[in-house]
């Protein structure tokens, strides 16, 4: 079984590291958390012991490499996971390599479905943050909204 780094609280690091949990507070505002978890009315923020430490030893450098990674998973959960889900070339050889084997439209449909979550998930390794929303482009939200059939009947791309 492998080990997992625990989690920690703003006030269980104020009490390891016999800080006051507001200035601890105030020097981890631009560390974004590990964890997340949501309640009914508040959000509790977890961190790495070992991210905090680095981040005290050296808040300026890590600040700005935070604010770098944060506008990377930006980018590439919001801009080029869609562009690339969406792109005619993707999705037009995906679907004519499957026809042309012999495929239904349905199993060309799902290879695409499944090449999405395949790409989604390597994305999240990334990313390396769970919790993070990928948009995952117009023609799979239409799949999810509308159903497989609508697609095929309505929405099926011409080849010449």
């Amino acid at each position: 079984m492998a080990m997992q780094s625990k989690l920690w609280s703003i006030s269980g690091l104020a009490a390891e590291l016999k800080m006051d949990r507001r200035t601890l507070a105030k020097r981890l505002e631009h560390l974004p958390p590990a964890e997340e978890k949501k309640t009914d009315k508040r959000t509790q923020k977890l961190w790495r012991l070992i991210d905090v430490v680095e981040h005290l030893k050296n808040p300026k450098q890590n600040n700005h490499e935070a604010s770098c990674r944060e506008a990377t998973k930006e980018y590439l959960s919001e801009k080029l996971f869609p562009a690339i889900v969406d792109n005619p070339t993707f999705t037009g050889t995906l679907f004519h390599n499957a026809i042309e084997a012999g495929c239904t439209k349905q199993q060309a449909l799902d290879q695409y479905k499944m090449a999405v979550h395949a790409l989604a998930a390597a994305f999240f390794v990334l990313i390396d943050d769970d919790n993070i929303k990928i948009e995952m482009g117009t023609r799979f939200e239409f799949l999810i909204k509308h159903g497989d059939e609508e697609y095929i009947d309505n929405h099926w791309p011409k080849w010449r």
